[in-house]
């Protein structure tokens, strides 16, 4: 370089740099704003927001960046309890929902990278490939199709729509949240640096992959794709298991969502292990009531969580001690009436693949006569979880009500309680059917008066 020659500036991309780091912070702070509105249920807001960060992200990141991980993870949540919000509005579920085939495992990738190059996993391509995949449809919508068409001027169509889409989308970006968590994982260096600038290690990606297959179990249930949630459910409990102490309130959950779902999977030899996660779930509520007791007892040894989770118990008070031993007794007692419920003559029938599901679930025998007003198959697992782990008298139960041995009719759900055959179809063609009957109805009705005049 000759010496009048002057360098060229170092800064020249500054103003691109600039323009990228206020779009991550600006998406950063929509995330914020996503997270406080799931906290507060408003979840379509929620879905608004975080929508908005990741096109905001998508000039800087690929589609398929580890950082999105946690953002996907958290889109996909807000979609999932926005479906359960509106399904249970519109009073009840939509029907058995084909998801779509799960994403193979990318190739490893460098921790942190944030390269943009065309990926085919992405929320974006994700989306469009939901509204083109067959395997999206939801069941008998294809026979369907020509009363689709007449129908989409209908109210409350375009809703019914945007609910199924947001269960689809839902199971598209959770899985690939579990692909980017997995190829991390798969990785030399299996570490994170989120968008927030936390370091997660591999401990706690390994934490956060087993939510995913969590929330993809629960999207399976959505679904009333047992076999789906069972898989994802078992790999959630495959991950957490090393992870967690022996008496964690979440391991208990997590056995229990896998014996509820199983008990519902369409091979009957799967049924077999319904019960053996369910005695499971209430072996570590006994450890937890022998753990709890111990502290307040003051006899509990100094905990070692040996690279497990930190014990929840350790900076408990005594009163809040005693607290959480009602609650794990209470459960406890609920989970043993439906184990002793499996030796019964229903309970043997379920199990043993009978399709009738009248007294399975607690429900009375005379579900079927009081189906007005009843739960669905689905529901009755949802409410079982919820009120279990969720705290006693969760949100939306009703008060003395064991959802083991007998769930009441949820306030928002005129869904009658189905069979096992029923609640695997969409009822469009009964439903026309009844409507069709009304409108004769009313012509009898009015040609009779007409005849009286």
């Amino acid at each position: 370089m000759a010496l009048n020659e002057q360098p060229s500036n170092p800064k020249a991309d500054a103003p691109a740099e600039d323009g990228a780091a206020n779009g991550t912070a600006s998406a950063r702070q929509l995330i914020d704003e996503s997270k406080r509105h799931f906290a507060l249920k408003e979840y379509a807001a929620s879905i608004d927001k975080v929508a908005h960060a990741l096109e905001q992200l998508s000039s800087e990141y690929a589609e398929d960046a580890n950082e999105l991980a946690p953002v996907l993870h958290h889109y996909g949540r807000s979609l999932l309890e926005n479906f359960i919000i509106n399904s249970a509005a519109l009073g009840g579920g939509s029907g058995s929902a084909p998801l779509p085939a799960p994403l193979a495992p990318s190739a490893p990738a460098a921790s942190g990278s944030s390269s943009k190059p065309s990926g085919s996993g992405s929320p974006s391509s994700a989306a469009a490939a939901v509204k083109s995949d067959p395997r999206f449809s939801f069941s008998g919508d294809a026979e369907d199709d020509d009363d689709d068409e007449q129908e989409e001027g209908a109210p409350g169509a375009a809703g019914g729509e945007d609910d199924e889409d947001d269960l689809q989308v839902a199971f598209s970006v959770l899985d690939l949240a579990r692909v980017i968590y997995q190829r991390i994982l798969d990785s030399d260096s299996p570490k994170l640096t989120t968008l927030h600038g936390q370091e997660w290690d591999k401990t706690r990606i390994q934490a956060e992959l087993a939510e995913v297959m969590n929330d993809l179990g629960d999207v399976g249930l959505e679904a009333e794709n047992f076999s789906q949630a069972s898989a994802d459910y078992r790999s959630s409990l495959e991950i957490l298991t090393p992870l967690l102490l022996p008496h964690s309130r979440r391991l208990a959950d997590a056995h229990l969502r896998l014996g509820l779902a199983l008990e519902f999977h369409p091979k009957i030899e799967q049924r077999k292990g319904a019960k053996s996660h369910v005695q499971s779930a209430s072996d570590v509520l006994s450890k937890r009531i022998t753990a709890i007791q111990s502290r307040i007892d003051k006899s509990a040894p100094e905990s070692s969580t040996d690279g497990k989770e930190k014990d929840d118990l350790a900076d408990l008070s005594e009163p809040a001690l005693q607290k959480e031993l009602e609650e794990m007794q209470g459960m406890k007692k609920e989970i043993d009436t439906k184990l002793e419920e499996y030796d019964t003559e229903d309970g043997q029938a379920q199990l043993n693949g009978e399709p009738d599901l009248t007294g399975v679930l607690g429900l009375p025998a005379d579900a079927a006569a009081k189906a007005k007003g009843g739960m669905t198959t689905k529901d009755a697992l949802q409410q079982a979880i919820k009120d279990a782990f969720l705290g006693a008298q969760a949100e939306g139960s009703e008060e003395g009500v064991n959802p083991f041995t007998g769930a009441a009719a949820a306030k928002s759900s005129d869904a009658p309680v189905n069979n096992l055959s029923s609640m695997v179809k969409r009822k469009k063609k009964a439903e026309h059917e009844a409507e069709a009957g009304a409108e004769a109805n009313g012509e009898a009705d009015a040609k009779k008066a007409r005849t009286e005049a």
